[in-house]
């Protein structure tokens, strides 16, 4: 399937409730957020989510780059999918050891392993959908398999 073979208006409407989802289950999902964890929880939870939106900028990168060769005629896209995932597992791999490495000489106190792992869970669940959101906007899903990528992983 092509770009040229979309119709716009479904695939305007398909964005459109997939936003509108999204929109949905993050704010009921703060909504628990703040509920079961607390004014801590919620504060440790954000301060992983800025650090791993930080990390998760090499994985954004590589999708970008994934989008561009799998938009192109004559790929195959599951080659770029299966190697841009290979690549976000092993990036995912090394900061974690450098996370687990380090943990003990970081400048902040009280962080636990547990943070950590929040840490790791979050940037390496995010960078997937990062990869898998822009492979679906190039092989011609631009609004609804992509979009509704993105509503998962929110």
């Amino acid at each position: 399937m092509s770009t040229a073979d979309l119709d716009i208006g479904r695939e305007a409407l398909v964005s459109v409730a997939a936003k509108f989802t999204m929109s949905a289950f993050g704010f009921v999902g703060v909504m628990i957020f703040a509920r079961v964890l607390g004014s801590n929880g919620v504060g440790r939870y954000y301060t992983a989510l800025a650090i791993a939106l930080m990390l998760v900028r090499v994985s954004a990168g590589l999708g970008k780059a994934i989008k561009k060769r799998v938009s192109e005629v004559d790929t195959d896209p599951a080659e770029y999918l299966g190697l841009g995932l290979a690549v976000h597992v092993l990036y995912v791999g090394v900061v974690t050891a450098i996370f687990v490495a380090l943990s003990p000489a970081l400048p902040v106190k009280g962080i636990t392993v547990d943070d950590v792992l929040g840490i790791v869970l979050v940037f390496s669940s995010v960078g997937s959908f990062q990869i898998l959101n822009r492979f679906y906007a190039g092989i011609g899903f631009p609004a609804g398999r992509s979009g509704w990528t993105r509503c998962a992983a929110s």
